[in-house]
């Protein structure tokens, strides 16, 4: 993540439906005592991201206009958005996004 400047990494099933969200802050806060916990005897780094990812998120649809999008990430203080359409990712609006005005008004 740390190389590619990615923050946010979507969780989806086979058939493309969000099935949660990993954050680069969540993958920070693992420290190596909570994941010993999580996976017992195993290799920490090895623990399966199903184990801390979230699932309850805000979402957006690609109907929704941009500034509504940005308004609610900075009303939530969030980082993204995942865009879903019929229960599938269909993209991802982040506050580091170019076009993404989160410094509105």
């Amino acid at each position: 993540m740390d190389s590619l400047r990615i923050r946010h990494v979507p969780i989806v099933s086979a058939s493309g439906k969000l099935e949660g969200l990993v954050t680069q802050r969540d993958v920070l806060a693992a420290q190596t005592s909570s994941l010993e916990k999580a996976v017992g005897e195993n290799e920490p780094m090895q623990a399966p991201l199903s184990r801390f990812l979230k699932r309850s998120l805000y979402t957006v649809s690609p109907c929704a206009g941009l500034k509504e999008a940005a308004l609610y990430m900075q009303k939530r203080k969030i980082g993204c958005l995942p865009v879903v359409e019929d229960d599938r990712l269909v993209g991802i609006i982040t506050d580091s996004d170019k076009h993404v005005p989160l410094k509105i008004g």
